[in-house]
């Protein structure tokens, strides 16, 4: 007596990943307790806008015969957290291997998970307290630990080059994201904001809700604002405020709100530094205090569309014939015509710039030359500079019209005296005569300088 089977039953539906986000799919899957074919997407009941494409069977057998089966489900779009369900709708046109078609198992029942795809919507981006906020509509919160990066933001403020962003803090119960701008926003100024998503899909650094969900990138956001006037006049920055003679060396010498205009660097940049962008600076704006030295046109670095810097340069050159100043020299900024984004003026009393230079062009010379034994010894109309040291090479020394090598050289900074050490000692009433056969530096204690080629006065000795 033949044996009469049950029919085939579809005991289960189960789904990979319970709850969905946005750009997120997952796998659903049918399982049979036999062998089954023609198994369709059109068999299960999905919430409307629910998508499920390529019903596969997982089995590789004839006839594409299997008793698992596995179908690609997308949710919906822009929806809010909600509560979704597969259904078997119906087996119509499944078959199992004797031709039948399944039932469902008695215990088969529905498949439940969630879907949240809705992104946070930009609602509109304002000024608040010299901060640019960004608000947003959302469900549910932002999610403040996995905030975006400021370089996800361009800010721009008329036709001038970008505004950067410091930082960015996210309260995820306002739905706020907040920029902090480098520089603060001007009364009248046009802005706006852009923001780029970091990637098409949900990342891990980037505007979201708590569910993960990334808002959209959006451009040329305009931001609203009602900054008032500026009022304060323009001042100088005397604490960021620089003179330097060589400015792209890091050894040079001294601090860089003080230089020397000397003979081999006769020039220094001087940078003026402002507490606001400013235009209108000129050189009868700059005030050299008891007429020492000449200076450039300023020059506004980084000018705004306006002309507008808050940093200004000009060079500071010692004039030709120069005596040396007398202590130190303060440069003074008179800012009357200098004007801020608004239109405010500064005052005409003159201001400090913070830095102060000096002026020495005088070379030091050889007032006197003695000679005792082998010891030849130069004194020097001005103090030397201490980091002075001269090679032997540097000096040439005749004796009676023959040359004399130089083996050794000793510097006596504070007694202004070289000695030079000699080969072999002088003999009585020799004449001797020493010089730099190329310019060397000889230095002064505040600077250095280099000396033309000359033979210094006859250094002599007379024996009795």
């Amino acid at each position: 007596m033949a044996t009469t089977l049950p029919p085939t039953q579809l005991t289960s539906i189960t789904i990979a990943d319970s709850a969905l986000t946005a750009d997120e799919t997952t796998t659903v899957t049918l399982t049979f307790d036999r062998l089954v074919r023609n198994v369709t997407a059109a068999n299960l009941e999905v919430p409307a806008g629910t998508l499920l494409s390529n019903m596969r069977p997982v089995e590789n057998r004839p006839n594409n015969l299997s008793r698992t089966w596995k179908v690609t489900l997308t949710p919906p779009a822009d929806t809010a957290q909600t509560p979704q369900t597969i259904r078997l709708k119906n087996l119509d046109g499944v078959k199992d291997t004797t031709n039948d078609q399944p039932v469902a198992a008695a215990s088969l029942g529905p498949c439940e998970y969630t879907v949240n795809t809705q992104r946070p919507t930009l609602a509109g981006a304002t000024m608040v307290n010299g901060a640019l906020v960004l608000s947003y509509t959302d469900a549910t919160s932002l999610d403040a630990t996995n905030k975006p990066d400021a370089e996800a933001f361009t800010v721009r403020g008329g036709s001038g080059p970008a505004i950067i962003v410091s930082y960015v803090r996210v309260d995820a119960t306002a739905k706020t994201v907040t920029l902090v701008l480098a520089r603060a926003v001007r009364h009248g100024e046009l802005v706006t904001v852009s923001y780029t998503d970091p990637t098409s899909g949900n990342d891990s650094n980037a505007i979201q809700n708590a569910a993960g969900n990334d808002a959209a990138s959006f451009s040329n956001q305009a931001v609203t604002h009602n900054t008032p006037v500026d009022t304060r006049p323009p001042s100088i920055s005397s604490l960021y405020s620089t003179i330097r003679t060589d400015p792209l060396s890091t050894a040079d010498i001294g601090p860089f709100n003080q230089a020397c205009l000397r003979i081999d660097k006769p020039s220094a940049t001087v940078t003026l530094k402002f507490t606001q962008p400013v235009k209108g600076l000129g050189a009868s704006n700059v005030v050299l205090r008891n007429g020492v030295g000449t200076m450039s046109t300023p020059t506004a670095v980084n000018p705004d569309a306006g002309g507008h810097s808050d940093t200004w340069t000009f060079t500071l050159s010692a004039p030709a014939g120069a005596t040396d100043s007398n202590g130190s020299l303060p440069i003074a900024v008179n800012l009357s015509g200098v004007t801020n984004h608004d239109g405010v003026q500064g005052s005409a009393t003159e201001a400090y710039a913070g830095v102060q230079y000096t002026v020495d062009v005088t070379r030091p010379t050889v007032t006197h030359a003695t000679v005792t034994g082998n010891q030849l010894v130069l004194t020097w109309s001005e103090t030397l500079d201490i980091r002075t040291s001269l090679a032997s090479t540097a000096f040439a020394v005749t004796v009676d019209g023959t040359a004399r090598d130089v083996s050794a050289v000793a510097m006596n900074y504070a007694a202004k005296t070289v000695t030079l050490t000699l080969s072999s000692p002088v003999s009585r009433l020799h004449e001797v005569k020493a010089a730099t056969p190329t310019p060397r530096p000889v230095t002064m204690a505040s600077a250095s300088y280099r000396t033309a080629p000359a033979t210094t006065p006859p250094a002599s000795r007379k024996w009795r």
